[in-house]
Formats: structure tokens, sequence, C-alpha cells
């Protein structure tokens, strides 16, 4: 009995890795499709991301780095990918900034000023990250983002630019 009961065991852990295996290859065969289309079509390459990360939430890590590689992706671009990622699955924007973060590290202010729309259209709050926020941003033990950009306010820093205000993102690249 104790051994059926342990083999019953390693077989169901086997299925676990072997599942989770499968999944990183699905989602490598569909990165690969992604950097192939879009190496075909990079003028299409928003309307490519929307559709692949809508139709496979659970690889919008490796969609958005294989479309920011693939596309040559200016920053600006990065974050208009980042928002694109994240408006077809905002419960995985935070693997998509940490995807878009290691495609293109220079882009850390796009990444985040997109990120913070996704977040403020109802979805999840990516200042509120487990790790300490967005793009390398650390947060000392029980300090939220804001804290320690030094912004308890909860809204971002505030500048006044001429009669109007403009909010600019707390993340520090």
């Amino acid at each position: 009995m104790k051994t059926t009961i342990k083999y019953l065991f390693l077989t169901a852990a086997l299925g676990i890795v072997t599942a989770s295996a499968g999944d990183n290859d699905m989602c490598d065969r569909i990165a690969d499709s992604v950097r192939e289309q879009v190496i075909e079509n990079k003028s299409a390459v928003l309307e490519i991301v929307k559709r692949a990360v809508s139709e496979n939430e659970a690889c919008a890590g490796p969609i958005v780095a294989a479309a920011i590689r693939a596309s040559n992706a200016n920053d600006a671009l990065v974050g208009q990918i980042v928002a694109a990622a994240g408006n077809a699955a905002p419960g995985q924007i935070n693997n998509i900034v940490a995807a878009a973060s290691g495609a293109a590290p220079g882009a850390a202010a796009e990444i985040n000023a997109a990120a913070q729309t996704v977040g403020m259209g109802g979805g999840l709050n990516p200042l509120d990250a487990p790790g300490g926020g967005l793009a390398g941003q650390t947060n000392a033990p029980g300090q939220s983002s804001q804290e320690s950009a030094g912004n308890t306010s909860g809204q971002g820093s505030v500048k006044a630019t001429n009669q109007s205000t403009e909010v600019a993102p707390v993340i520090t690249p």
C-alpha cells in the first residue's frame, strides 16, 4: 500500500514537471511564430502581439520579448508593444514588463509608462508588483513603490509645467 501511494505521488509529480516543460515548449513555439510574423511584417507588430497574447495569455512574456527583438523596436515602440500586450492580458502585466525589460533594458521609462496605463485601466497595478515594482525598482521591506520614490500620494510624482500638470513615472531605471 505504501509503495503504491509512493508511486502515485511520484507519477503525479512527474506529470506536473512534464506539463510545465510542455508549456515552456509551447511558449517557445508561439514566440518563434510571432518572431517570424513580425520579421515578415514589422508594421503589423502591435496587431500581431495583441492577437498572440489574447490567444495565449500564459505566453505573454515570451511573445513580447520576441516581438521587441524581431522588430528592432525603438523605445517608443517598446512602450506600445507593452501597452498592446498588457491590454490584451492585464493579468500578465508583471510578466510582460519583466520580458520587455530584459529585451529592451534602455526603454525602462516607456515600459513603466505603458504598464501604468494598463494598471489604471482597471487591471493589475504594476506599481504593486511583487519583488519591488517595475524595471528593477527595489523597495525596503514594508515600503510601497511610492514611498521608495518619496511620494505617498499614490499618484506618481507630479510636476507643474505652464499651467498644466504632468504625471511622471515614479520608477527609476
